[in-house]
């Protein structure tokens, strides 16, 4: 199957997904009685060192205790851009672990925000259990905290039609310290003795 055909799929389930998350948004009493796939945690992993001012670093999505196959995911992702700037995304090997290819298009990028989505397709069963996501890079551009904050998540099973997760949510926080000033090195004068 030719790229343009798989991401014409790929663009009407994400449709799909649209339509499940309205439909859940506008029928409250739909949402509550609704099955859902099961639990599962989505993490945010940040550097533990922080990160220096120009320089990228990566932040890893992780899930963790899908019970069920997971066929699909969209998450935001909300930063502070005064202190790090997004640089781009690359998938994670979870979705593809069970033979599976993976497809992620691009990413939307706004002021402090990104939303990304992929899915898996092909035969067989979709991935389950823990493992990464995505793998989102950025760069440090200003000193201070940025906290690394998870919304509009919405992951799926391999139903038809799909089913999602119960989410339990856990955000990041990377830091970017104040670069210190490096002394100058000290002068010395040597008198100078003539013979």
């Amino acid at each position: 199957m030719n790229y343009l055909k798989r991401l014409f799929l790929f663009t009407l389930f994400l449709a799909g997904i649209g339509v499940i998350a309205g439909e859940m948004a506008t029928h409250p009493t739909a949402q509550s009685a609704r099955l859902t796939s099961g639990t599962a945690t989505l993490r945010l992993v940040a550097p533990t060192t922080g990160a220096a001012i120009g320089g990228p670093f990566t932040v890893t999505l992780q899930i963790e205790g899908a019970g069920a196959p997971v066929s699909a995911l969209q998450a935001d992702v909300s930063y502070d851009p005064k202190i790090i700037e997004f640089q781009g995304l690359t998938p994670g090997a979870f979705l593809g672990s069970s033979g599976r290819q993976t497809l992620c298009p691009p990413v939307a990028v706004a002021a402090g925000s990104v939303r990304l989505a992929c899915a898996s397709a092909g035969d067989g069963p979709g991935a389950s259990g823990s493992g990464r996501l995505t793998v989102l890079h950025f760069v440090a551009v200003g000193s201070g905290v940025s906290d690394l904050t998870l919304g509009g998540a919405m992951l799926l099973d391999m139903g038809r039609p799909p089913l999602p997760f119960s989410l339990n949510l856990a955000n990041g926080r990377v830091t970017v310290p104040t670069p210190t000033a490096t002394p100058a090195p000290a002068e010395i004068f040597l008198p100078v003795i003539e013979r």
